[in-house]
């Protein structure tokens, strides 16, 4: 993503269990790399097309919708 593009803190997890994605149709694993996992999200952000809704597509519970790609990215970073 760009320079401008809101990124990810650094996350911590005292966590045993692998990482997952969860954006629909993907579900690949980073093991137990949070940053791997990050970067992997960051992916399917770039690059984002020109539409007038951006829907999230992570996991079957989220509903989310926004106006603005970054807005959207936003967003999905915090998941």
């Amino acid at each position: 993503l760009a320079s401008s593009s809101p990124s990810l803190p650094p996350a911590h997890f005292d966590n045993d269990e692998p990482f997952f994605c969860q954006w629909l149709g993907c579900g690949q694993s980073t093991g137990l790399d949070i940053e791997a996992l990050h970067a992997h999200v960051e992916a399917h952000l770039t690059p984002l097309p020109e539409l007038d809704e951006y829907v999230c597509v992570w996991g079957p519970a989220c509903d989310f919708h926004a106006s603005t790609p970054s807005e959207f990215v936003r967003h999905v970073l915090f998941h």
